[in-house]
C-alpha cells in the first residue's frame, strides 16, 4: 500500500472503532507460530456492506495460498454478520490489488472533486428555476413550469420511500459506476445514507417539474472540515442533458452556505463524462483518485 493508502486505511479503522466499536470491525490472521504469514482487516459501512480496509502477505511468500486463505475466513466473518456486499478500493496505476485474487470486480475508477462554495446570487426570486440555463449539448432545460424544490425528511417512512423511488429512476441508464447497480440496490444505497453518523436530513432535497420527480440531491456535512459531501446526485433518464445538473449543484452550494461551509467535496466515475464536465463548469478540481472493486460477501 501507498502511504496515502495506509493513512486512509487508518482513518477507516479509526472512523468505524468511534462510530460502531469493535462489533464493526473484522480482521483474519493466518499464522506460522509467532510469524504473521497474512493479515486481512474489515470495518462495517452500513447494515448490508464492509470496507475491505487493507490485506497483505509476506514478500517471502509470493506463491503462498496465506493470503487467499485469510481472506476466505473475513468473507465469512462478513456474511455471518448479515452483509452482502464487500467493498475494497486501491491505487489506479496497480493492475492487482492483492485482493483481486479473491474474485474482487473493479467497479470503477473515481475521481475526488472539491469546491470552493461561491457566493451567494446577487438576486434570488422565489421561482428560481433553470429555466435560462444552457448544457454543454445547447440544450435549455424544461421550461414547461417552474422547478419546484422540496427539503425531504427520510425519517419519515413516506418520505423516505419518495426519495427511494427517485434514487431507483435515477439508477436507469446511469453513467457513474453502472457495475455497482449489480450489487447494491436504491434501497441499500439509501439505507447506507441514512445510517451515516454525519446524517442531516436537511441537506436532502427532492425536484419537481410538471408535478414529477425529476432528480434527487443527498448531502452531508462535516463541520470539523468545514465541508459538505455531496452523497449523491441524480436525475431521471429521461430529464437528463437539459441543465438539472446545475441547478442541483446550486442547491448543493446553498445548503453549504446555509451550514456556513466553505467547500464542497464529490466523488464521480472517471467515465462519466456528462457529470464530469457539469462538475468541470461549477468549479470543481480534480483532487484525488483511486479504483472501487467489489464482490458479494
Amino acid at each position: 500500500m501507498s502511504i496515502g493508502r495506509r493513512h486512509l486505511a487508518l482513518t477507516q479503522l479509526a472512523d468505524a472503532l468511534k462510530n460502531r466499536g469493535a462489533a464493526g470491525v473484522f480482521s483474519s490472521q493466518i499464522r506460522d507460530g509467532d510469524q504473521t504469514l497474512a493479515a486481512c482487516l474489515a470495518t462495517t459501512i452500513a447494515r448490508d456492506a464492509a470496507m475491505l480496509v487493507g490485506c497483505g502477505q509476506l514478500d517471502s511468500l509470493p506463491d503462498s495460498l496465506a493470503l487467499q486463505s485469510s481472506l476466505e475466513h473475513l468473507h465469512q466473518q462478513v456474511a455471518a454478520a448479515g452483509m452482502r456486499f464487500v467493498q475494497a478500493t486501491s491505487d489506479v496505476d496497480d493492475p492487482s490489488p492483492p485482493f483481486a485474487q479473491a474474485d474482487y470486480e473493479k467497479i470503477a475508477q473515481l475521481d475526488y472533486l472539491s469546491a470552493t462554495v461561491p457566493p451567494p446570487p446577487t438576486e434570488l426570486t422565489p421561482t428560481d428555476s433553470p429555466r435560462t440555463e444552457s448544457t454543454s449539448t445547447g440544450e435549455r432545460p424544461d421550461r414547461r413550469d417552474v422547478l419546484v424544490v422540496e427539503p425531504l425528511d427520510p425519517r419519515v417512512p413516506a418520505q423516505l420511500a419518495r426519495m427511494t423511488a427517485v434514487v431507483e429512476a435515477t439508477f436507469d441508464a446511469t453513467q457513474d459506476c453502472p457495475k455497482l447497480n449489480r450489487y447494491r440496490s436504491p434501497q441499500d444505497i439509501v439505507a447506507a445514507y441514512l445510517e451515516s453518523p454525519a446524517l442531516d436530513p436537511t441537506g436532502w432535497r427532492i425536484f419537481q417539474n410538471q408535478h414529477a420527480d425529476v432528480a434527487c440531491l443527498i448531502t452531508t456535512p462535516y463541520q470539523s472540515s468545514a465541508t459538505l459531501e455531496l452523497t449523491y446526485m441524480g436525475v431521471a433518464s429521461d430529464r437528463r442533458g437539459r441543465g438539472w445538473g446545475q441547478r442541483i449543484l446550486r442547491e448543493a452550494f446553498q445548503i453549504a452556505r446555509n451550514s456556513q461551509l466553505t467547500d464542497v467535496m464529490l466523488a464521480v466515475d472517471q467515465q462519466n463524462a456528462p457529470a464530469l464536465n457539469v462538475y468541470q463548469q461549477a468549479g470543481f478540481q480534480v483532487v484525488a483518485s483511486e479504483a472501487v472493486w467489489g464482490r458479494l460477501a
